[in-house]
């Protein structure tokens, strides 16, 4: 029980690792960075992919923008492109 004058602004925890880890436990967390280090291995660092999702990731510290709608859908196609856009060919 947190006292009435922090209520009402303490409502969801401001960091992305820490919402994930309260919405999806630490199952969630781990498959989270899966996730983000098959993005970091797949897109070159110097493809501007690159910098909008660290500029997320970094986002992501002081705030939620993953589970709000118009960044997380864009997060999402980054991380969904990248996998199929960076990833090599392999030919037969």
């Amino acid at each position: 029980n947190y006292p009435e004058y922090i209520a009402p602004w303490a409502l969801t925890p401001h960091n992305i690792i820490l919402s994930i880890w309260v919405d999806a436990g630490l199952i969630g967390v781990i498959g989270f960075i899966i996730v983000c280090l098959g993005v970091f291995r797949h897109i070159p660092r110097s493809s501007i992919w690159y910098a909008v999702f660290v500029s997320i990731l970094l986002l992501g510290m002081v705030d939620t923008p993953i589970l709000k709608n118009d960044l997380g859908a864009f997060f999402w196609m980054i991380v969904g492109g990248s996998t199929v856009w960076f990833t090599k060919k392999e030919t037969v």
